[in-house]
This record gives C-alpha cells, sequence and structure tokens, in this order.
C-alpha cells in the first residue's frame, strides 16, 4: 500500500467539496436514491451514525462515502471455522461476526474436509498418480503438497539444471517418458520422469519415483460428478457453490467443510477452513470511504442515507483546476486498485458499523489487547451485508484504520492508540476524502502477493511468486533429500519451450 500521508492538495479537495454540499432533505435507500439520480456517477452519500434520522444540520455525527464505479459482483460467502481444541474432527466458527467472500476472478484452491477428515486423495510419489490417471481423458493438473525437484535444460547450458519448486506448485502432465540407466555391474535401473509444464508454463521433468504427497485439481465435469471429494477444486470453477453445497451437506459439528490450499491471503491470515454461507450475484457501488479505504456497498441493503444534490455543480465549478486533478488522480488510482487487487483478494464483509473489521483485527492479534470484550462486537448476519472490503487492505495498517473508524463510528470499545495515530478535526467536515490519498496502492510501493497472471498458463491458476501461506499450514515442510545421481538425466536433449 502506498506510504500514509497528508498533504495541501488533499485538505484543500477536502475543504472544497464538502464546504458546498447542500443534502437532501430526506434519507433514503441507496437504489432510491440512484433512481433519482438517473444513476449518475460520481455520488457523493452521507450516513448517520445515530438512530435519530431527524437530525440533519452540519454538525450530526455522519459518515460519507463517495462512489465513482457501479458493478456486478459474483460472490461466495462463507462463515470461518477453526479446528475444535480438543476434538479434531470438530470446528467452532471463529472469528466470530467474520463472514469472507471471494468473487468469480479469485484465484485459489481448496479440498473438501468430510466427517472432519480432509477428503482429497494424496499419492506418496508420481507413479501412484500415473496409475490413476491413466484410464482419465481430461488433462492432469496436480498439485505438490511438498517441495518438489524439477529437471529443465537451458539452450546455453550443455548440462540439466534442476529447480526446486515451492509447497503447493501446481503442474500439468504432458507425458511419461521410461528408460533405464545401467550400473558398473551390469544391473538396469528404471530412470522415469514425468514431463509437466510448470505454472509460468516452462517444460520440467520430475523423477516419479520422488518421494512427496501430490493431489489431483479436477478439470473436468466428469471430476466433479464422480467422487468430487478425492479431487482438488479451483474456485473459479463454474457453478462452484452448487458444488460445495452439494459436498458439504450442512452438519451440527461444522465438520464438513472446505480447506482453503492456495490463494491470495494475507501474509499473517490464519483461517484455513470455511463453510458456504451462499452463493450471489450482488448489484454494487464501489466507492473511497473518509478513511481512504476502498469498499463495495450492496445495493441491496436498505441504509437510510442523504446524497449531495448539487455535487454536478462543484465538479464543474472547480473542473481543470489543481484540486480537480487530485480528485481525478485519487479517482482513478482506486478504479485501478479495485479492478486488479481487491476483486483478485479475500473479502471480508461487514455492516455499516464495520462491527466484523474489529472482530477480525483481534482475531489475527493486530488489535487483541485493545479489543478484548466480545460485547462491544454486534451481530452480524451471515447471510447479508452492507458493506465490504479487502482483507489484504485492512491488513495493511490496521491500527491507523481502527483510530480512523472510532472517530466516526459509535463504538462503545474505549482505547488509548499510539499518539502518532492521533489525527486531530476540527470539524466534522473533515470526514470525507481527508485520507482519500493513504491507502490507495501504486505500483512503486506495492507490497501484494498476488500471482504474476500468465495468459498462457491461466488453467495452472496461480504463479510459484505467489505464496499465499506459511509453510506452517501444510503438514511437512522438510526439503526431500536428493543424491548426486539425480542430477544426471540420460534421455535426449529437449529444449525449453513457453506454452
Amino acid at each position: 500500500m502506498s506510504k500514509i500521508f497528508y498533504s495541501t492538495e488533499s485538505v484543500r479537495l477536502r475543504q472544497e467539496i464538502i464546504s458546498q454540499c447542500v443534502w437532501s432533505d430526506t434519507y433514503s435507500s441507496l437504489k432510491h436514491i440512484l433512481k433519482r439520480t438517473a444513476y449518475q456517477l460520481p455520488l457523493l452519500v452521507s450516513f448517520l451514525n445515530t438512530d435519530d434520522e431527524q437530525q440533519t444540520t452540519a454538525t450530526d455525527n455522519y459518515q460519507t462515502i463517495f462512489f465513482f464505479e457501479r458493478n456486478i459482483s459474483n460472490k461466495l460467502l462463507f462463515t470461518p471455522l477453526q479446528q475444535h481444541d480438543h476434538y479434531n474432527d470438530q470446528f467452532d466458527v471463529h472469528p466470530k461476526h467474520c463472514t469472507f467472500a471471494i468473487t468469480d476472478l479469485y484465484k485459489g484452491l481448496f479440498e473438501f474436509v468430510r466427517n472432519g477428515q480432509r477428503s482429497a486423495r494424496v499419492y506418496t510419489n508420481l507413479e501412484q498418480l500415473i496409475a490413476f490417471t491413466s484410464t482419465l481423458k481430461c488433462s492432469i493438473v496436480f498439485m505438490s503438497r511438498d517441495r518438489t525437484l524439477g529437471y529443465y535444460q537451458d539452450p546455453t547450458v550443455s548440462q540439466w539444471l534442476n529447480k526446486e519448486y515451492p509447497q503447493g506448485a501446481i503442474f500439468r502432465a504432458e507425458c511419461v517418458h521410461r528408460s533405464f540407466v545401467s550400473t558398473n555391474d551390469g544391473h538396469r535401473i528404471p530412470n522415469d520422469y514425468l514431463e509437466c509444464n510448470d505454472e509460468d508454463g516452462y517444460t520440467v521433468f520430475i523423477k516419479t519415483d520422488q518421494s512427496g504427497r501430490f493431489s489431483i485439481i479436477s478439470t473436468s465435469i466428469e471430476q466433479q460428478q464422480d467422487q468430487p471429494e478425492i479431487y482438488l477444486h479451483s474456485t473459479q470453477t463454474p457453478n462452484i457453490g452448487q458444488l460445495i453445497k452439494y459436498v458439504t451437506v450442512y452438519n451440527d459439528n461444522n465438520n464438513n467443510c472446505i480447506r482453503l490450499l492456495r490463494g491470495p491471503v494475507p501474509n499473517d491470515f490464519l483461517c484455513q477452513y470455511f463453510q458456504l454461507v451462499r452463493q450471489h450475484t450482488y448489484d454494487v457501488l464501489v466507492g473511497l470511504t473518509q478513511e481512504g479505504l476502498v469498499i463495495e456497498m450492496n445495493l441491496d441493503s436498505h441504509i437510510p442515507c442523504r446524497y449531495a444534490t448539487n455535487l454536478n455543480d462543484i465538479l464543474n465549478s472547480i473542473y481543470g483546476s489543481t484540486i480537480s486533478q487530485t480528485l481525478e488522480s485519487h479517482i482513478e488510482q482506486a478504479r485501478i486498485h479495485y479492478k486488479e487487487n481487491i476483486q483478485l483478494d479475500l473479502q471480508l464483509v461487514s455492516t455499516i458499523d464495520w462491527a466484523a473489521f474489529f472482530q477480525y483485527w483481534k482475531s489475527t492479534g493486530k488489535l487483541r489487547r485493545k479489543y478484548n470484550d466480545d460485547k462491544t462486537i454486534s451481530y452480524q448476519s451471515r447471510h447479508r451485508f452492507q458493506l465490504v472490503a479487502s482483507v489484504q487492505d485492512l491488513s495493511e495498517h490496521p491500527r491507523t484504520l481502527a483510530s480512523a473508524f472510532r472517530k466516526y463510528h459509535n463504538l462503545s470499545t474505549k482505547e488509548n492508540l499510539p499518539v502518532q495515530n492521533r489525527k486531530s478535526h476540527s470539524d466534522k467536515q473533515h470526514s470525507l476524502l481527508s485520507q482519500m490519498s493513504r491507502l490507495i496502492p501504486t505500483s512503486k510501493h506495492s507490497k501484494r502477493h498476488h500471482s504474476h497472471r500468465n495468459p498462457q498458463s491461466s488453467v495452472l491458476l496461480l504463479s510459484t511468486a505467489g505464496q499465499p501461506f506459511d509453510d506452517s499450514i501444510y503438514d511437512s515442510n522438510q526439503i526431500h533429500q536428493v543424491s548426486s545421481k539425480d542430477n544426471l538425466i540420460t534421455q535426449p536433449t529437449r529444449k525449453t519451450r513457453r506454452i
């Protein structure tokens, strides 16, 4: 994320726009406001933080969001689970009051958990995997659960080179090469290799007797219909919500669920197990909050709000000025961030009071000491949501965001944040766009953990550059020792090629 800062331009921008706003006299739902404004964007909306909707003065305890885009978002909503402390086959909801979401653009892999046990089939070497897939007519894509050693040839080097792939690496099997190596005493030793394409599209050879743990990724309708629980599945699979619902029929102990294996998540993300709530297509508006956070708002939510009736006049009056250029720059950065990151991120759903955000921060230890009372967290429906933000964004600056949210929202939690996070405001009008630029990333400062997309190898889901989980999530973290003779390959020369 970009460095947090306050510029003269952002202060002028805030003062120029807010000071001229004329708010609508009545509160309406966002969908009704869009209809009244002929669906024009941008749109500046104000939400009341008290239960008294009759207060409409400038000193109201309100929050504002600047909407700049409308989108249709197909989401899967999940409840996070964790294994029971004493019974590994049972799961508890944790963190409570949190509902996570992913879109159909999210690149992830998961396995099914049935009766508390992972059901995906694990092969301890590639010979077992090859024997099972010999009757399959579809393409074979598999993931290595342990670090894997592969061999390749560089056209500029006469010898074969090797590369160690990390845990979670994905390969597409092409063909099997079977041969023998003669020893000094006249014996013939099998020297078989599986030719694969890695996630970057390069050809690599893996010894079929290399020990490890490998699982097949479902790539066909037949695999989804015939024992789907023995395969890994992509979150981008069409109608994946129906498949998850079919395999993980709801039960009281939550021991039928899914386990996320790969996918873009923050480094400190602790949730592995999830239970499907629903899959639904939502009509959303994309905007910037007064805290500088890019969010979506569900148009089906009925939150009473007002809108700036003269926003177009304000924007026309500052057109061509430095303030207008600053505003356009902020909006463009937010739009790019939304398309390139938020839609590909794991998301956190919350109501207008942002209660889920504080619960998430507490569960990850970011604000554990300061938010250690569950009574401050209000009930959150798992089936409905009002606002959604990227978990990655929430993990970047939790203390600063928490400080800003607490200033503008009626939260009963009392705490003292570090002095450097305190920002004084002389007027409630400072609530809009005061920090628009502070949480919008640029390519120069970006520290994302998303994979580099390769159109030619998109079917392999992720690139090896992505490292969504810590090694501790896997059962085995040891590098398999490879003997020196494995560095020699006796099969014909084959040039490295892109696919």
